[in-house]
């Protein structure tokens, strides 16, 4: 077995020797390689909704001085969780279809449209907010390019209300989704709205399985934006870091008590659909726990158990905890066994040299849907949604994310170009 030592498992050299090595154990075959190529390459198997805008990153030449001026470089480009996400996914062959708003009052709208087609981004979503400027997003980075401060001004992307959005889900590639990844900048009713139809809608695709909603937080303010959708089983994947994962089970606390107290007048403990972690691990530490703070752990607890006992009976549910330097987490939970749950740690890629971090949570879930939509049908029928993914193949599925956060960390682009299927399954062996 090879041994990853310091910088070694990013260079090329290194990773062409472990492609070798896994082909002369494991010879594919002609047949399993173009099966691979076609499950590679999809053609709007996701729709995304949520924030395309103009992104200002500013970054500090040296140690940052608060009130006055810093030098450094300005550079502009085209951001957005949403975006971000699709366009990950479209350098790895997914041609997402992408619902978003643009300011019916500039001409920014246009070059976004124009923009979406050269990337390989479908715009059958992209809607003219009247009397409004397109999104914008302005973020100070330190030396390191770590983010210290940001300012986002996503008033358009905000007024995508469900009325809006009824249209679009009526359309057949909507309705011919594997996957609906929804940004926080959507208003809380657009997402319960949105990913009601997860539980209500069979999707074209398949006659006995409906799509899985995928939910990226944005910011720690917009984190809880999802809560009445995760609360009625309604979306099976979120992405929050640590701080907004304490959020989150911080309000679903809140509301669990102001409910029990109003209708019994005393809390109840819910031993009934409780849930608990039965098992903690690492993928680089077989037999042993991986460090965690407890926080994180009752925080998840917290979360999976909002959800009902019902839904969690029917689907597998995901919270993936991003953690920066310290790597990312899997917590699960499945139907064949819903009062447990499992973790597991996946540790990040070493990184030669940090350019900016502020992409590296979207391409991670980009990364981590295309694994899912590439990988799982390997491992079970065809016909089954990925609502019935496994905990084992969603931690697979993170390796390849993990894989390609750290490209993005190291490009002064949110997301590397760099990526490619071939460049992350060399990565991940």
């Amino acid at each position: 077995e090879l041994s990853v030592l310091g910088g070694m498992a990013s260079s090329t050299p290194y990773l062409r020797l472990r492609v070798l090595v896994k082909h002369l154990f494991n010879p594919p075959s002609l047949e399993a390689d173009a099966t691979s190529l076609r499950k590679s390459t999809r053609e709007g198997s996701v729709v995304v909704v949520g924030g395309l805008n103009q992104d200002i990153l500013a970054r500090a030449e040296g140690d940052l001085a608060k009130e006055t001026s810093n030098m450094g470089a300005v550079t502009e480009t085209w951001g957005g969780v949403a975006h971000n996400i699709a366009l990950c996914l479209a350098k790895l062959r997914v041609s997402p279809h992408m619902i978003t708003a643009v300011g019916g009052s500039d001409s920014v709208g246009k070059q976004m449209a124009n923009y979406l087609e050269s990337v390989s981004i479908k715009k059958s979503g992209l809607i003219a907010i009247p009397n409004c400027r397109s999104n914008r997003y302005l973020a100070i980075l330190n030396q390191e390019g770590d983010l210290v401060a940001s300012i986002a001004d996503m008033k358009a992307v905000e007024k995508l209300s469900p009325s809006l959005l009824a249209s679009y889900t009526r359309t057949k590639w909507f309705r011919a989704a594997e996957m609906l990844v929804l940004d926080g900048n959507l208003s809380k009713e657009s997402i319960s709205f949105l990913a009601s139809f997860s539980s209500s809608m069979l999707s074209s695709h398949t006659s006995s399985s409906s799509f899985s909603v995928f939910f990226e937080p944005t910011s720690l303010e917009k984190s809880t934006r999802c809560l009445d959708a995760w609360r009625r089983g309604n979306v099976h994947f979120m992405s929050p870091n640590a701080l907004e994962l304490r959020r989150i089970a911080a309000e679903i606390e809140d509301i669990r008590a102001k409910t029990q107290h109003a209708k019994t007048g005393s809390i109840d403990d819910g031993s009934d659909s409780g849930i608990s972690i039965v098992d903690l691990k690492s993928t680089r530490m077989k037999t042993q726990q991986a460090p965690l703070p407890k926080q994180v752990c009752d925080d998840v607890v917290t979360a999976l158990r909002a959800i009902p006992l019902e839904m969690r009976r029917r689907n597998n549910y995901h919270i993936i905890i991003t953690r920066g330097s310290k790597g990312v987490v899997a917590a699960s939970s499945h139907a064949n066994s819903p009062h447990a749950c499992r973790m597991t740690h996946v540790p990040p890629q070493p990184v030669q040299t940090v350019e900016s971090t502020s992409g590296a949570g979207d391409t991670l879930a980009g990364a981590l849907i295309w694994s899912l939509l590439t990988h799982s049908h390997n491992t079970s029928s065809s016909s089954e949604s990925l609502q019935s993914a496994s905990h084992g193949i969603v931690v697979k599925a993170l390796q390849y994310g993990v894989a390609a956060a750290a490209l993005s960390v190291g490009s002064k682009e949110s997301i590397s170009p760099l990526i490619s299927c071939e460049r992350l399954e060399e990565s991940v062996y």
